[in-house]
């Protein structure tokens, strides 16, 4: 019963908007109530198309909903890629409330305001690791910034530091484990963890909702489509073809392929998901280097004039010049002299 209400209080197409329109429908009723005729059943047939609307809008976005679930739910390690402010980690949040359908277990590397969401670091799955705990069976493990904390494009340097890790992805599925992990490009994201990947999603646009300052009553919903891959293989070629028909001036192909494995379909989060997190959270690693600073200055271009040569090339950091112009020694000087 408590899964049945928080799916329907989050999920189901009921919003401002539907009150207006619910509204609407209303007044029409009124309306025909004093109308004879054609204009009747023309009223009659707007409240029916209306509520057909209303109804399909409605079951549409629930299966959705399940859909994505049920796919991160059947893989251990998938994947979010997507360029900067296409959603990577509202996902991530929204699926941090969705996945408690079928699991209390949910753990994220980054804030979020849910008391029953726990704190994960990479030394949690690593197996070298003696101080953190690696979680309990069906966990919800969920990563952003995953280049943070493992250079995808140097595989060979990273094995050496993170070979503690490679146990825990290969056995994620017996642990009962189901990980996301976001990243901007493929390549950012560590290839034994791309490779091994069952599960790739790919946020393709984002719709946001009109936010009024003092007035959000209606449309209070983020529309985001997807595609989601059971192949990293499949979504390379996907892509690759993509941006052949981008070059061709035509729209990429948004087509679903049940036999592939490939889908692609809209989801709808609301917005209070996405104020259960800040997306600068990580600003305190500017304080933290600050704090060392001991001149705080900034300088104006305007100030650089009366600066001298030598103290102009001190302040722009131009290593290569430095390096060249610094002063040479005299032949005949030695170490000894």
């Amino acid at each position: 019963m408590k899964k049945f209400i928080f799916f329907f209080k989050n999920y189901c197409y009921i919003s401002g908007s539907m009150l207006l329109f619910s509204l609407i429908d209303l007044l029409l009723w009124i309306i025909s109530l004093y109308c004879v005729g054609l204009v009747f059943w023309i009223l009659f047939a707007l409240q029916c198309v209306y509520f057909v609307w209303w109804l399909w809008k409605n079951i549409f976005y629930q299966l959705n909903a399940f859909r994505l679930v049920n796919f991160v739910w059947d893989n251990p390690l998938s994947v979010i890629i997507g360029k900067l402010g296409t959603g990577k980690t509202l996902l991530l949040t929204y699926l941090s409330q969705t996945m408690k359908l079928l699991t209390d277990e949910i753990y994220s590397n980054y804030p979020l305001e849910d008391d029953k969401v726990k704190v994960l670091t990479f030394k949690n799955l690593d197996f070298t690791d003696r101080t953190k705990p690696v979680p309990p069976d069906d966990s919800v493990i969920l990563f952003d910034e995953s280049y943070l904390y493992i250079d995808g494009t140097s595989p060979h340097d990273e094995k050496k530091v993170h070979s503690g890790k490679i146990p825990w992805i290969v056995l994620a599925r017996h642990f009962g484990h189901r990980a996301l992990f976001t990243a901007q490009r493929e390549g950012m994201i560590w290839n034994n963890i791309r490779q091994l990947a069952s599960g790739i999603i790919i946020p393709i646009s984002l719709r946001k909702p009109v936010v009024k300052k003092g007035f959000n009553f209606f449309n209070r919903f983020f529309i985001m489509r997807i595609g989601i891959f059971q192949d990293i293989t499949d979504y390379e070629i996907w892509k690759t073809k993509s941006v052949e028909r981008t070059v061709e001036g035509k729209r990429a192909k948004h087509k679903s392929d049940v036999g592939l494995g490939i889908r692609f379909f809209k989801i709808m989060i609301p917005l209070e998901f996405a104020n259960k997190y800040d997306s600068e959270w990580l600003k305190f690693v500017r304080d933290l280097k600050n704090d060392e600073i001991v001149n705080e200055k900034f300088y104006y271009w305007s100030e650089t004039t009366k600066l001298s040569v030598k103290e102009r090339l001190e302040l722009f950091d131009i290593d290569i010049l430095k390096k060249n112009l610094k002063p040479k020694k005299e032949k005949g000087n030695s170490k000894d002299d």
